[in-house]
């Protein structure tokens, strides 16, 4: 995990490499809780456009309605508002698609 973290830290939109290679592992593995954890980490860059990548990662397919709450979780500090704005902004498609979840 620190070392995700440690990858992410360096995570930029013209320095994305990182992130792609994260989400090639989350797309990839075939086990639960190193998806869980690597969800989680995807969004705590401090750059905009990738925390807005992640945190639209959740109305992907591929990601368990279970997990998604998990995406919010990792936001870092210098990007809350950020998270903020974007869930104010999507909370309706956020309720009408996870009506009973943890998210809601």
């Amino acid at each position: 995990m620190a070392a995700y973290l440690a990858v992410m830290q360096n995570v930029s939109s013209s320095n994305r490499s990182g992130y792609d290679a994260l989400r090639k592992v989350y797309s990839e593995s075939a086990e639960g809780e190193e998806r869980f954890t690597v969800l989680g980490i995807l969004s705590s860059c401090r750059d905009k456009d990738i925390v807005l990548e992640s945190l639209n990662l959740i109305f992907a397919n591929e990601v368990r309605i279970q997990d998604t709450y998990t995406a919010l979780r990792g936001v870092q500090i210098e990007a809350r508002e950020i998270a903020w704005n974007w869930l104010k902004e999507n909370w309706e498609h956020i309720f009408k698609t996870f009506p009973a979840s943890k998210l809601v």
